[in-house]
C-alpha cells in the first residue's frame, strides 16, 4: 500500500459514511404516511405526509355501533352492517318483524 493511499484512506471511509447517511436521510424523507383511523397509527404508503406530520394529527376514530334484527329469535345484535343506529330503535322495530313458528 502506498504512503499516499494510507494518507487518504481515513477520508475515503469518512466519505462513504457521509454518503450513506445522506442516502438514509433522503430515503426517510421520501417515505409518506397516512393515518389509519381504525388503529390510530400512521401507515407507510405512497401518498400522504411525513411521519412526524401524520403523528401530529392521526387519531383513532370511533366506529359507530349499529344493530340488526335477528327475526328468527326476535332480538337485536351488534352488526357493523346493521341498519339501526341504536339498540332501542332496533328493539322497537324488531319485535314487529319477528317470525313466530308453531
Amino acid at each position: 500500500m502506498s504512503p499516499k493511499f494510507k494518507e487518504i484512506l481515513p477520508y475515503i471511509g469518512l466519505s462513504v459514511i457521509i454518503v450513506f447517511s445522506l442516502v438514509v436521510i433522503w430515503y426517510t424523507m421520501l417515505k409518506k404516511y397516512s393515518c389509519n383511523e381504525i388503529t390510530g397509527k400512521c401507515d407507510e404508503n405512497s401518498k400522504g405526509t411525513s411521519l412526524s406530520s401524520c403523528k401530529k394529527t392521526c387519531k383513532k376514530v370511533a366506529i359507530p355501533v349499529k344493530y340488526a334484527c335477528d327475526v328468527s329469535i326476535g332480538q337485536c345484535k351488534k352488526d357493523s352492517n346493521g341498519t339501526y343506529p341504536s339498540l332501542i330503535a332496533c328493539s322497537m322495530d324488531c319485535a314487529q318483524k319477528t317470525i313466530y313458528r308453531c
